[in-house]
């Protein structure tokens, strides 16, 4: 496993000793778990650092106890996000895990529509699934992600000799590989920005600065669309995060 790999926790308060204790499990694996207490930074505005972190997480860890299943407050809230989040992934793909933290029954169908984790009455073999079922994926994940660059640069190839709808299968075929590679989806913007397609490109922009945030190009390239159709207040907050992402290197 990567240590690349982003996990985010979500837990009731009531839940945050074992999220706490699943956080330490976790990163002693070697993973990148995500836990508002140990991960916001002192003066952040938390509600949106969650959705971003949601957003930029790789895999959602949903803790559910007979505490929390059916509190109300930003635990729902958290779920729904990642819900959310899960509709952009393919069926074979696994995002939102389940995790049992006793004998509840999740109140979302679609988490009950889900294989979930247990951690009772035996948290070792509970962690263990985790790990297991990460492991799996991000290898499962590997093997596709390797045909990315390989359909991106026929894509490429394709623009290049004028048969648009066939590079746009091919950049869609990259991007279903490896959806958090961002060159696929800026080159895939570009090329629709050219075709005039402004809302596809716009579209795609995003989504390749969603992909990976520190990707000043996205930013740049998607700052300078906006600024050439007159959303000045819009290309400038763009230029600024590639400003931004640029100081990080």
């Amino acid at each position: 496993m990567t240590a690349k790999t982003r996990v985010f926790i979500c837990y009731a308060r009531e839940d945050e000793p074992s999220a706490r204790r699943l956080f330490s499990d976790l990163k002693k694996a070697g993973l990148d778990p995500w836990l508002d207490k140990k991960s916001l930074l002192p003066g952040q505005e938390w509600r949106p650092a969650i959705r971003q972190a949601i957003r930029g997480s790789r895999y959602f860890l949903a803790l559910l106890s007979s505490k929390s299943v059916k509190k109300r407050g930003f635990i729902q809230k958290e779920i729904k996000e990642a819900l959310k989040t899960l509709d952009e992934f393919t069926e074979s793909d696994i995002f939102l895990i389940p995790i049992r933290l006793d004998n509840c029954k999740p109140e979302y169908q679609r988490l009950s529509e889900l294989h979930w984790v247990d951690m009772f009455p035996d948290w070792k073999a509970g962690l263990e699934d985790i790990l297991n079922t990460i492991n799996a994926s991000n290898n499962q994940e590997a093997d596709k992600n390797r045909n990315a660059p390989a359909y991106q640069a026929w894509a490429i190839l394709e623009k290049e000799e004028g048969n648009i709808n066939e590079a746009r299968e091919l950049f869609q075929k990259a991007a279903e590989a490896d959806p958090e590679h961002a060159p696929v989806w800026l080159a895939w913007a570009i090329m629709e920005k050219e075709e005039g397609n402004i809302s596809k490109a716009r579209e795609l922009f995003q989504k390749a600065a969603e992909a990976d945030s520190l990707c000043a190009p996205a930013w740049h390239a998607w700052a300078i669309l906006e600024k050439e159709l007159g959303n000045i207040s819009k290309a400038r907050e763009l230029f600024q995060k590639a400003a931004e992402e640029d100081r990080r290197f």
